[in-house]
């Protein structure tokens, strides 16, 4: 939440929210398979399936929502069709996060 405001985060905070790749392929696939409905608890609860936490599967969803890979439509999140593979790392979000990181270095 804090980081989406453009808040400054804590190293530990930045560690705790970063979705690994694998992070951000379940939340993609768990898009894919439809009924996930955008800033919802209970569906990014059921998206991670407990595998990861809440935190991580927020800022995967916004990643994935910036890198232009799913979309929020009125009917929940959709996977948006691509053919080459994008880059996670280019995120302004997971920059973000990265540098606050660092910080801690």
């Amino acid at each position: 939440e804090r980081m989406l405001r453009e808040e400054p985060i804590s190293p530990e905070e930045a560690e705790q929210i970063t979705p690994s790749r694998e992070d951000a392929i379940l939340v993609y696939r768990a898009v894919q398979g439809g009924g996930v409905k955008y800033g919802c608890d209970v569906s990014a609860l059921r998206l991670s399936g407990g595998k990861i936490p809440l935190s991580r599967v927020r800022t995967a969803v916004e990643v994935l929502l910036e890198r232009g890979l799913i979309r929020n439509t009125p009917r929940g999140l959709e996977p948006v069709p691509r053919q080459e593979k994008a880059d996670l790392a280019a995120s302004k979000i997971y920059q973000k996060i990265t540098k606050a990181k660092e910080v801690s270095l």
